[in-house]
């Protein structure tokens, strides 16, 4: 929906298929079974095979003489949204990122193990298996959308979600974000908002989301000294 929306406003879109979605499940597979990945590559993790292809993907825009190469955004919602800013933490020609239901702290999750070693369906980091088991956590999400700081960032929660039902967790670690972005002088690039919804990006945020990536991105003259 939200790639339509974006295009009927002037944007070229590009909506890579992830790794075990759409075209990409895997031959007598369901979608989001990760098992022939891991079976394929024991030492790899989805979340870098992610990042590799989404990488490729901004080649792709990149070498499209239609397409700004100073103002590429990335927008997701849940799976994509974590996606979005997992990216950004590494490319650095990503210059705004929306995040719908991608923020999810270990801290205060119900059930953190979702993001560790799973036999189905999908396994995201499973490296930290062995940390969470012992109740041990090496690293928490807004430490991972801080690597991207000062790009601008937007976010959004709902308090009645039933994948990541911690909000008050979600806003404590938006409020570090907040600080950081404060603390590097650039608080106006930094967007959080939780709602009452469950886990999805209704019209209202979307349509605050768009005006937030206009801003950033259609203003990149204005923005560009700035990066």
């Amino acid at each position: 929906m939200y790639a339509n929306e974006l295009v009927q406003r002037g944007y070229v879109v590009l909506v890579p298929d992830a790794l075990t979605a759409v075209e990409r499940v895997y031959p007598g597979k369901a979608a989001f079974n990760s098992e022939p990945f891991y079976e394929q590559h024991p030492a790899w993790s989805t979340v870098s095979k992610n990042i590799t292809d989404h990488i490729q993907g901004v080649d792709v825009l990149c070498s499209l003489d239609y397409v700004n190469p100073l103002a590429i955004g990335a927008i997701g919602h849940s799976f994509g949204a974590y996606n979005a800013y997992f990216l950004v933490g590494i490319d650095s020609r990503i210059k705004a990122v929306v995040s719908s239901w991608g923020f999810s702290p270990f801290t205060g999750d119900p059930h953190p193990e979702h993001w560790t070693f799973r036999s189905y369906p999908y396994t995201h980091i499973p490296k930290i298996s062995a940390d969470l088991a012992q109740d041990q956590i090496p690293f928490d999400f807004h430490e991972i959308v801080a690597l991207s700081a000062p790009v601008p960032f937007f976010s959004y929660a709902g308090q009645e979600d039933h994948i990541f039902p911690h909000w008050k967790s979600i806003g404590e670690g938006m409020l570090e974000l907040k600080k950081l972005y404060r603390w590097l002088g650039k608080e106006s690039r930094f967007q959080s908002w939780i709602g009452a919804g469950g886990h999805d990006f209704p019209e209202e945020i979307r349509m605050l989301a768009y005006l937030f990536l206009d801003r950033w991105l259609r203003n990149d003259r204005e923005n560009e000294s700035e990066y």
